[in-house]
């Protein structure tokens, strides 16, 4: 891999997943802020260790773990609210529990 690549070469490479303008960066950002700022507390901090330990942990571990995290949020008050909140057609209220 060269020392030094240019934003759209990244792109193909998968090193980004996106690439936005100067003039329309910090919109962007702050849409993707919003976004995850609605979402689920438990679940995106399961998530982000779930990335974290995929790096660290030999595969079978990796996923008897992440399995575990997925059954407790998965049984959370969080994903309750979730599911009753998409059955009403309303925006969910999650309290990270």
């Amino acid at each position: 891999m060269p020392d030094k690549f240019k934003a759209d070469e990244a792109e193909r490479m998968g090193l980004v997943s996106k690439m936005f303008s100067d003039e329309t960066f910090r919109d962007e950002v702050d849409a993707i802020v919003d976004r995850l700022s609605k979402a689920a507390p438990l679940a995106i901090g399961e998530m982000k260790r779930n990335f974290v330990n995929a790096e660290n942990m030999p595969l079978r571990d990796y996923i008897e773990l992440e399995t575990e995290r997925h059954s407790r949020t998965g049984a959370s008050a969080d994903s309750r609210e979730a599911f009753h909140a998409f059955v009403e057609k309303r925006e969910p209220k999650f309290q990270g529990r």
